[in-house]
């Protein structure tokens, strides 16, 4: 978690300068690679993790990997796509797609 919030307050601290240079996407690309990165690497700690007993829950490590990998993704891409769709403007585009999505 500490990898991505770090990456996150950059993005929004340059996303006006990328947005006005047409660099926006390019960036955004880079930051799910980046995502990919941190949750396979917090996929591949959970089965040690267990091994030593840090942790123990009640759920199978597939499963524990899966919450873990898909909340990083999910979670991420939730809290950046809609303050970035606000900061640029676009609070028309979420505010339509939400109120189409509780339908």
């Amino acid at each position: 978690m500490l990898l991505v919030n770090s990456v996150g307050m950059f993005i929004y601290r340059l996303l006006h300068a990328w947005h006005h240079n047409g660099l926006a996407l390019s960036y955004f690309v880079l930051g799910i690679y980046y995502l990919s990165i941190v949750a396979s690497l917090a996929a591949i700690s959970i089965p040690y993790l267990i091994t030593i007993q840090l942790i123990n829950f009640d759920i199978s490590v597939g499963w524990m990997i899966s919450l873990l990998v898909g909340y990083l993704f999910v979670n991420t891409i939730n809290q950046t796509a809609i303050p970035s769709l606000n900061m640029l403007g676009y609070i028309n585009k979420y505010i339509s797609f939400h109120s189409h999505a509780s339908c």
